[in-house]
C-alpha cells in the first residue's frame, strides 16, 4: 500500500526476476491470522485473502475458550479495527484483502503468480508471491438435514454456535440464556453431542470433529456460571473425549459443577406445551426415561465449505475422502503441490490452540523455502518524531477502556471522575479504544489535541495490552515509555463479580497508583542489543530433530543436546501409524538429514547442567562425556520428550502375559504375527479420579 511504501498504482512487492519475499495467506480466521503475523514478524511481506469483509472466522462467533475460560473476543480484541484484527490490517508488512477470491495460482516455489478477485467491485489483482498457506477455515454441519431433530420447526432447537451467541456479553440477548419462542430464562437444557459427526446417515460424516464434547462442557458450565439462578444442564453423549492438556481436569470441574452426563444418543424430539421439548431415552442400566427441557442444544461438528473444495480443485490440492486437505501423517502442512502449505481446520479437525500451533509450523516450513528472500520486501513501521517533554509539566490523560467490562461490574463514570481528582490529570475519557472500530485512531487524536505528555490506561491484562497501546502513544508522538497501566478487568471486574461499590474503590486505588507513576516517569532510550543467532534444542526424539531441522533449514545453526546415547527416543519403539505409515523408516531418514545438516551439532550423552540470560542471548554450560563446555544461543526449544506409565495394577511386572501397549507393538513388530489371544485394557493410570488428584493428567 502506497502508505507504506511498497505499493503503488496496484502493483505487488517482487515484481522482478527471481524468489518472492511475499506470501499469500488463503483464510483470514484465528489460524489465517497467526500465519500472517509469524510471517510478517518473520520479515516476509503477507497478502491475508479473505472472502468475507472481516478477519475472525468462525471463531470470533466465540465468548469463552476451554479449557481456561479465557474471554475470546478480550484476547482478540487488540488485534481488533474495522475489518477486525489490528495487529493484521496495521501491520506494516501484511496487506488485507477482504471480499477476496483466488482464482488462478500458476508457477512454481518461490515463484507464483496468483490472480486475485477483490472488493465488492471484483478488481483484478495479479501477485507474485513465494508461497501460499491455506487456512480457509470451516463451517458448522447444518442440522436441518437431520429431520428427527426438528432444528428448522421448533424454536428452541437451536445449535451450539447459536448458544455460543447467547452466552456472549456482545450477542442478541446480551449474555442472558432467552429462549427464542418466548425470550423467557431456559431453565433446563440439553446438549445432543455427536450431530453432524461419527455418523454416515442423513448425509453426517463419519469423522470425530474433534471439539465438541470440550465445548458442550465449556457452554454448560458458562450457562451454570452466567445466570444467576444456575439452570439444570444435561450433556447426552456416546462418548466424552478429553484428549487435550488438562481436558480430563475440566471434565471434573464441569462434574462438581453439577453438569450431568448420560450416556444415551436422544432419537427423536417431541413438542410439549409452552414450545418445551420433551425427550426419552434410555440409561446405560436400559431403564426408559421421559424429560421435558426448556432448550435444545445441537452440538454440530464441523466441515470444509463446498467453497474450499473448489478451491482445493482449483489449485491443485487433493483433499481426503471426509474433504479435509490430503497431507502426509509426518508432514502434516505440506500439501501435495510443493509450496502450498496447510494448516488450521482444513489440514484436519482442530481445536483453537492446536490451530494456531500449525498456523505456526506452516510458516516454519515457508521460512526454509524462502530464507534467502527473508527480509527483501519487508520494511519497518515507522513514528513520527517523538515529541521533547523532558522539560514540560506532566499533563496526565487517563483513558478507561471498557473492553470486556460489564457496566454492573464496575462504575466507570465514577472512575472517570475520580481520575480528574488526582494530581495533574488534564482529562478522564471512557471508551473502547482497542476493540471498537477507530478506537486507536481517536486514542492519538485525543492525546495530540489536549497536548498530553503522560498516559495512563486503565483497561485489561498490562501483559496481553502493553504493546498495543504503546503503538497508540509512540504513534501520537511520545515516547512509549510515558505510558502506564492499570489492571482494572481481570485484578478487579472479573475477580469481584456482584461488588461493584468494592470493585469500583478497588479501582479507584490502581489508577491512583498508575498516575503516581505516570507523574514520575521521563523518556527511555531503547538500546539495540545483538541477538545471537543460534539455536538450542533439547531432546534428540521426533519432536526435537525435526524443530533442529526447522531452525537449520531456516539459516541458523544449531546445537542439539540429547542425553541418551541415541537419537530417537520413544519413537524407536515405534514401527507402524494407524494409518500403516512406516515410523522406523521416518526416523532413519529424519535422523539422517539432522545428522548430515552442517547447521546442526549433534551432542549425544549430554545435559544441561546450567542455564542463564536473555531473550536473544542466553548461555547454557553442557556437560558433555565428563566435560563441560559453554554455549551461547539466541532462542532454546525444550523437546524432552515423556516416557509411558509403567502400571502397578493388573500384574504388570509381575505375570510375563501382562505388557504394555508399547511392549507389545514392539513384539508384534518382531514376530511380525497377530497374538493367538488377548485382550486390551485402555487408559491405564490415566483418567481415573485417583490418578488425576495425585498428577493432573488429561
Amino acid at each position: 500500500m502506497a502508505e507504506r511504501g511498497i505499493e503503488k498504482s496496484g502493483s505487488n512487492p517482487g515484481q522482478s526476476g527471481g524468489p518472492s519475499g511475499a506470501v499469500l495467506v488463503v483464510g483470514a480466521g484465528v489460524t489465517g491470522v497467526q500465519a500472517a503475523e509469524d510471517l510478517a514478524n518473520s520479515g516476509y511481506y503477507v497478502y491475508l485473502l479473505e472472502k468475507t469483509a472481516k478477519v475472525g472466522g468462525v471463531t470470533a462467533e466465540l465468548d469463552k475458550m476451554f479449557p481456561t475460560h479465557d474471554c475470546f473476543l478480550c484476547m482478540v480484541c487488540p488485534k481488533q479495527d474495522t475489518h477486525g484484527f489490528v495487529e493484521v490490517t496495521r501491520h506494516p508488512f501484511i496487506e488485507f484483502l477482504p471480499q477476496a477470491d483466488l482464482q488462478k495460482l500458476e508457477g512454481e516455489p518461490g515463484n507464483f503468480q496468483a490472480q486475485v478477485q477483490v472488493g465488492a467491485q471484483s478488481q483484478a489483482r495479479n501477485l507474485k508471491v513465494g508461497a501460499v498457506i491455506l487456512a480457509p477455515g470451516y463451517e458448522v454441519f447444518d442440522p436441518t438435514i437431520c429431520d428427527v431433530y426438528h432444528y428448522a420447526d421448533y424454536p428452541n432447537v437451536i445449535n451450539s454456535l447459536e448458544f455460543e451467541r447467547l452466552l456472549s456479553g456482545t450477542g442478541p440477548t446480551g449474555g442472558r440464556l432467552l429462549r427464542p419462542s418466548d425470550g423467557q430464562e431456559a431453565k433446563k437444557i440439553a446438549w445432543f453431542q455427536c450431530v453432524g459427526s461419527r455418523d454416515i446417515h442423513h448425509g453426517d460424516n463419519a469423522y470425530c470433529s474433534s471439539i465438541c464434547c470440550m465445548y458442550a462442557l465449556k457452554e454448560a458450565m458458562m450457562a451454570k456460571e452466567l445466570c444467576p439462578e444456575p439452570p439444570e444442564t444435561s450433556i447426552f453423549f456416546m462418548d466424552i473425549r478429553t484428549f487435550g492438556k488438562d481436558f480430563e481436569l475440566y471434565l471434573h470441574r464441569a462434574e462438581n459443577l453439577g453438569v450431568r452426563l448420560i450416556r444415551s444418543r436422544i432419537h427423536t424430539i417431541d413438542p410439549v406445551e409452552n414450545h418445551n421439548l420433551s425427550l426419552k431415552y434410555i440409561d446405560d442400566s436400559g431403564n426408559t426415561h421421559v424429560e421435558v427441557y426448556d432448550l435444545v442444544v445441537l452440538s454440530v461438528g464441523m466441515q470444509i465449505t463446498k467453497a474450499t473444495q473448489e478451491l482445493a480443485h482449483k489449485l491443485g490440492v487433493e483433499l481426503n475422502q471426509h474433504n479435509f486437505a490430503k497431507t502426509s501423517i509426518f508432514q502434516p502442512v505440506k500439501t501435495n503441490r510443493p509450496g502450498i502449505y496447510v494448516c488450521g481446520a482444513f489440514q484436519n479437525p482442530l481445536n483453537i490452540p492446536e490451530s494456531v500451533t500449525q498456523a505456526s509450523a506452516a510458516v516454519a516450513a515457508v521460512s526454509a523455502d524462502l530464507n534467502n528472500v527473508r527480509g527483501t520486501l519487508a520494511q519497518p513501521k515507522t513514528y513520527p518524531p517523538e515529541r521533547e517533554v523532558s522539560g514540560e509539566a506532566p499533563r496526565v490523560g487517563v483513558f478507561i477502556d471498557s473492553c470486556g467490562i460489564e457496566p454492573s461490574s464496575l462504575d466507570l463514570p465514577a472512575l472517570a471522575s475520580y481520575a480528574k481528582t488526582l494530581a495533574n490529570v488534564a482529562l478522564a475519557e471512557i471508551g473502547e479504544f482497542l476493540c471498537k472500530p477507530g478506537g486507536p485512531e481517536k486514542m492519538k487524536d485525543i492525546i495530540q489535541q489536549n497536548n498530553l505528555n503522560r498516559v495512563v490506561v486503565a483497561a485489561g491484562s498490562v501483559r496481553n495490552y502493553r504493546e498495543q497501546y504503546q503503538d497508540i502513544v509512540q504513534s501520537a508522538g511520545l515516547n512509549k515509555y510515558l505510558l502506564e497501566m492499570a489492571n482494572i478487568r481481570e485484578q478487579v471486574a472479573w475477580v469481584h463479580k456482584g461488588e461493584a461499590a468494592k470493585a469500583t474503590q478497588k479501582a479507584k486505588g490502581l489508577i491512583r497508583m498508575a498516575v503516581a507513576d505516570a507523574n514520575l516517569r521521563q523518556p527511555i532510550s531503547e538500546a539495540e542489543v545483538p541477538v545471537t543467532r543460534t539455536g538450542l534444542v533439547v531432546g534428540g526424539g521426533i519432536g526435537g530433530l525435526n524443530a533442529a531441522l526447522s531452525l537449520a533449514q531456516q539459516g541458523f545453526p544449531v546445537t542439539l543436546v540429547e542425553k541418551s546415547g541415541e537419537l530417537g527416543g520413544i519413537a524407536r519403539r515405534l514401527y507402524s501409524t494407524i494409518e500403516g505409515d512406516d515410523v522406523q523408516a521416518y526416523l532413519q531418514d529424519l535422523i539422517a538429514q539432522v545428522q548430515a545438516h552442517p547447521q546442526i551439532e549433534v551432542l549425544t550423552n549430554s545435559e544441561i547442567v546450567e542455564f542463564k540470560g536473555i531473550k536473544g542471548d542466553f548461555t547454557s554450560k553442557i556437560k558433555v562425556a565428563g566435560d563441560t563446555r559453554e554455549l551461547r544461543h539466541g532462542v532454546a526449544i525444550v523437546a524432552s520428550g515423556a516416557e509411558p506409565y509403567k502400571p502397578k495394577e493388573y500384574l504388570y511386572g509381575q505375570n510375563p502375559a501382562v505388557l504394555t501397549q508399547l511392549e507389545l507393538g514392539e513384539r508384534l513388530a518382531i514376530i511380525r504375527k497377530p497374538a493367538d489371544k488377548g485382550s486390551c485394557c485402555s487408559v491405564i493410570g490415566v483418567r481415573s479420579r485417583r490418578w488425576w488428584r495425585t498428577k493432573a493428567v488429561g
